[in-house]
């Protein structure tokens, strides 16, 4: 799974077997997930480079990123993010 999590002002992209867990360990909270592998993975953080905050994983919640998170918790019922 592709993740996509929050921790204060920044949005981690990564990929885990074990979502509950590894959610635990980052201390952070899942805005949404889709179906995917670190391919996948890789091409999220190309096409969110632009805004890149710090590592190679975690970004500001551009407008871009937050359409698409929402479209994502949109496919599953959920309420969007601001």
């Amino acid at each position: 799974m592709v993740y996509f999590a929050r921790r204060e002002r920044e949005i981690k992209i990564g990929t885990s077997g074990g979502l509950r867990t590894r959610m635990t360990q980052l201390a952070t909270d899942v805005l949404a997930i889709e179906r995917g592998d670190m391919v996948r993975e890789k091409q999220l953080h190309r096409q969110f480079k632009h805004l890149l905050a710090r590592g190679r994983e975690w970004f500001h919640p551009g407008p871009d990123l937050i359409a698409y998170i929402n479209d994502l918790r949109a496919e599953v019922g959920a309420s969007p993010i601001a």
